[in-house]
């Protein structure tokens, strides 16, 4: 989750975004890393359970089915068909609706590029690119980004503050999650807490754009907080309309973002089940929020490599026994459903602005 893209970088255009461009090859590059990170943690929890469980990593391996692939890919590919219908339901709010595939291949190219970025953070801008290009003004653009992402960290916030509370203590006290769970909420909080300062009171940020009065000419920096003020009223104004103009939007808008988490923490669910592991759909969720909060720690493309970890440690003590068998196939029919159909989309239909994103990323 990350904070919405500049508007004033919305049109230009990529270095290069042909196949052997700069942003192409900066694609790849993310990608290496990206799947070398999970293949590395696969490979080291592999390794320690073969070493401590071997007989339950065998019994595992029996129940590898095609059928259990296919059920995880289409609860996952389910709920982010229904992401895409909340896309086209908050651009339709906003008075510039999208076609519903426009909007399938903005959420299929976000989430790859959320893949290869630390910290997820490529997917908001990629997401806003597509609108733009399909004519969604930039300020709406970002709009619907803000409240995209505004539906989804208030969900979370809720169920990272539940799940501090009920599964810290069944997990034995884990000083790593004690820690990283309540900065991450705390994380999340911000993200909702900025924006809405920025938006509604955006000269209170004005003191913290003077530290930059030693880099920028003060009329540059006199001009860009008359910009904020006068960008914040605007953004206000089409807010009312998005809420006024057809209001039955939001609430369709808030009703998909609870389905389309519950299809995905319901992956886990089914995943568990077919491995043997019988533990309630709340824990379930309530442990899936936690593993989500690992992976915004900027530390690895789309937090490949800790999720695997993670996972691994908070449904552990959930259903003992566990192998790795299960953390595999539920990385492959997600997050490397991600890499594969996601890129095809980011490279056929949204090419352009899926390597710009990725592009601007190289300082990170």
């Amino acid at each position: 989750m990350a904070e919405p893209p500049p508007v004033d970088g919305a049109e230009s255009e990529p270095e290069d975004d042909g196949a052997g461009g700069k942003g192409s090859h900066r694609m790849r590059r993310f990608l290496i890393i990206a799947l070398a990170a999970s293949l590395v943690s696969m490979l080291a929890l592999f390794a320690y359970s073969f070493a401590t469980q071997r007989d339950e990593l065998v019994e595992s391996l029996t129940r590898l089915d095609p059928l259990v692939f296919l059920v995880a890919v289409g609860l996952h590919i389910g709920a982010l068909l229904i992401w895409a219908a909340r896309l086209t339901w908050l651009t339709d709010g906003a008075g510039h609706p999208i076609g519903y595939v426009t909007a399938v291949e903005a959420v299929f190219a976000g989430v790859f590029a959320a893949a290869l970025t630390p910290a997820r953070i490529g997917g908001e801008p990629v997401r806003f690119a597509v609108m733009h290009a399909a004519e969604v003004p930039p300020r709406e653009a970002s709009l619907i980004v803000l409240l995209e992402r505004g539906f989804d960290t208030l969900l979370f916030i809720v169920l990272g503050a539940w799940a501090v509370v009920v599964l810290l203590p069944m997990l034995g006290g884990s000083a790593a999650l004690a820690v990283i769970a309540p900065l991450g909420i705390l994380f999340l909080v911000l993200l909702i807490v900025v924006p809405l300062l920025i938006l509604f009171k955006p000269r209170m940020v004005h003191p913290v754009m003077e530290l930059a009065k030693r880099f920028v000419p003060r009329e540059r920096l006199d001009h860009a907080k008359q910009w904020l003020v006068l960008e914040a009223a605007r953004l206000r104004r089409a807010l009312a309309t998005v809420v006024s103009k057809t209001p039955s939007r939001v609430p369709l808008a808030i009703g998909a973002t609870f389905l389309s988490w519950s299809l995905e923490f319901g992956v886990l669910a089914y995943l568990l089940r077919a491995f043997g592991h019988d533990v309630p759909f709340v824990l379930v969720a309530l442990g899936s929020v936690l593993v989500v909060l690992l992976t915004t720690l900027p530390l690895l493309p789309g937090g490949t490599g800790i999720a695997e970890v993670g996972a691994m440690g908070v449904f552990t003590p959930m259903a003992p026994g566990l192998t790795p068998i299960f953390i595999l196939v539920w990385r492959v029919t997600t997050y490397y459903v991600d890499c594969t159909l996601g890129g095809l989309f980011a490279v056929k239909f949204a090419g352009a602005e899926t390597l710009q994103v990725l592009e601007r990323g190289k300082g990170e």
